[in-house]
This record gives C-alpha cells, structure tokens and sequence, in this order.
C-alpha cells in the first residue's frame, strides 16, 4: 500500500519509525538497571549517570555528523553502517569490563543511533511532499514521544 507521495510506502514509514525509537528505547530500557550495572562494573551510582551523558552527547554528535555524511555517501550506506555499529556497541556493552569501557561504548553507541533518528527524517524529506510529509514527520515525532513510554 503506497501513501500519496511517490516511494514513501507504508512499510517504509513503519520501518522508519522504529529506526527513529531505537535511540529512545537504549535510554530508557535500561535506567532501571543503574545500581544493578554499578554493582557489577564496581563502581558508584554517579559513574554510571555518566553513561547517559556519554549516549546523550553521542547522539547529539552524531546527528550533526551522519546527516551530511548520508547527503554524500548515500542515505542507505550511512545507516546500514550506523545499525551495525550500534548493534556492535551494544552487544560489546555486555562485556565490558570497566565503567570506563561501558560509558565509551555508550557514547559510541549514541553516535551510531543517531543515524536511525536523522536519517528517517531525511528520507522522509526526501520522498514525501505535501500532505504526505508532515503525516509521516508527525508519526516520527509522536514516536520519539511514545518510545520512552513503552520502554518503561
């Protein structure tokens, strides 16, 4: 089923979305578990706080980053590339043997889920117009706004 824009289907558009929640959902799954990582990882509360400015300060940069890097490499390269890292980072996270390893793969993690949220919103820019756009740019944003909901 197409939408009234030329290539932004609806699976598309699904897809996005749940691009665009990745970086909400790797906040929010796992604030429950500060005391349970700062026990493991022998360190206090504040140390891990600091793995959510680290993931915070990632995204922010990354956004900046991958959004001109997709204009010149390509939309698909750049967030293939960013999924992978960002699966990477995260499984490495398991294994992390510090706090410091953990808060430097979140903040990798950050820049790598930023591609999902910028780059959704660049197709979008890309393949719909009118009508069509501000649809799909209000399911992205009320995504992001449910996300941590359902995280929770």
């Amino acid at each position: 089923m197409k939408s009234a824009s030329r290539g932004l289907t609806t699976g598309l558009l699904v897809t996005l979305a749940f691009l665009s929640a990745a970086g909400p959902f790797a906040t929010d799954l796992y604030l429950p578990t500060f005391t349970n990582i700062a026990h493991d990882l022998g360190t206090v509360p504040s140390g891990v706080q600091l793995t959510l400015t680290a993931f915070m300060f990632g995204l922010g940069l990354g956004q900046l980053f991958l959004g001109p890097m997709s204009d010149s490499f390509g939309r698909r390269k750049i967030l293939l590339i960013g999924l992978g890292a960002f699966t990477v980072a995260s499984c490495a996270m398991v294994f992390s043997p510090t706090i410091e390893v953990f808060i430097a793969l979140r903040f990798v993690q950050g820049m790598a889920g930023a591609a999902g949220i910028v780059l959704a919103r660049a197709i979008v820019a890309d393949l719909a117009k009118g009508t069509a756009a501000v649809r799909a740019f209000s399911l992205l944003a009320m995504i992001g706004a449910v996300a941590p909901l359902v995280a929770r």
